[in-house]
């Protein structure tokens, strides 16, 4: 009677979940081998017990099926895809590891290095901005810190991709706070949020003369000087990429509000370069562009 009714529990699951394979994820799929003893048999696989056939078969990552990856500095659940749901991140993932936005778009896993859901411990060499083609068509001369960047519950680390609805919205959603560099408390801090693919409305954010907290975690409360723009791209525009400036100052800045359709990054530090100077910190990060979003 319980073998029965465990065939049939097993049945129903593997009818209602038309994504489980032989592997028991839509992101393996079987090599043909069996591994029953010999787990080391499996060459270029491993060794996966599958309920669908009673059995241990050697199944490798699918040919037909993009595999997701957790961010950067990150590692996912013993070193497999264990998706999540945002709605209920703590559904599945264990101490020690989040549910955060991997690597395509609308997909969360289980991911290792922080409880925020994000490493605190984003790359840290400016060779990161040169390789993903920021600096120096956009930022002349790139920091030598980058941040995490936190948007209400949603953080990102340097050049991670998003749908975040915490990020992303019709709604104005400035930054609520950066991680990974140590402010100095005698000092102030303007932070700057720019669209570099957009053709329209490239300076989304700008918030000036906040102080130092003296730790490695800014707050950036209030209301931003100017501008206040969603971080939402442009219809049929595709991804956009969104830089994160910090600039770190002795005295009150006061710049004129700049044209936000024809900001550039290199033209307002060669207007402002005796106010600012150099950015000391920074990051980008990739919002997935929409059609009628």
């Amino acid at each position: 009677m319980t073998t029965m009714f465990a065939l049939l529990v097993l049945m129903t699951f593997t009818v209602a979940n038309s994504q489980v394979n032989d592997c028991m994820s839509m992101y393996l799929e079987p090599t043909g081998a069996t591994c029953v003893g010999t787990p080391t048999a499996c060459v270029n696989s491993k060794c996966t017990f599958s309920a669908v056939r009673w059995t241990y078969l050697c199944c490798r990552n699918s040919t037909t099926v993009t595999i997701p990856v957790c961010p950067a500095t990150m590692t996912p659940l013993l070193g497999s895809v264990k998706t999540c749901r945002l709605s209920n991140p703590n559904t599945g993932c264990p101490a020690r590891y989040s549910c955060v936005q991997s690597s395509v778009a609308g997909t969360y896993m289980c991911c290792g290095g922080a409880t925020t859901g994000v490493t605190t411990v984003p790359p840290t060499t400016t060779s990161a901005w040169l390789t993903a083609g920021i600096s120096p068509a956009f930022v002349p001369t790139p920091p030598s810190t980058n941040l995490v960047v936190s948007f209400m519950s949603t953080s990102l680390i340097f050049g991670q991709t998003t749908t975040s609805i915490d990020v992303v919205d019709t709604t104005p959603k400035p930054p609520t706070s950066v991680t990974g560099f140590t402010t100095n408390a005698s000092f102030r801090y303007s932070l700057f949020v720019v669209d570099i693919d957009a053709t329209s409305n490239r300076l989304r954010y700008m918030m000036l003369n906040v102080p130092g907290s003296g730790t490695n975690v800014q707050s950036f409360s209030g209301v931003p000087v100017a501008p206040s723009i969603a971080i939402n791209p442009a219809t049929f525009t595709g991804n956009h990429r969104f830089v994160v400036l910090l600039f770190q100052h002795a005295a009150i800045a006061s710049p004129m509000i700049p044209d936000i359709t024809s900001f550039t990054i290199a033209g307002f530090m060669n207007t402002n370069s005796a106010s600012f100077g150099n950015p000391v910190a920074g990051s980008y990060f990739r919002v997935t562009g929409t059609a009628g979003r």
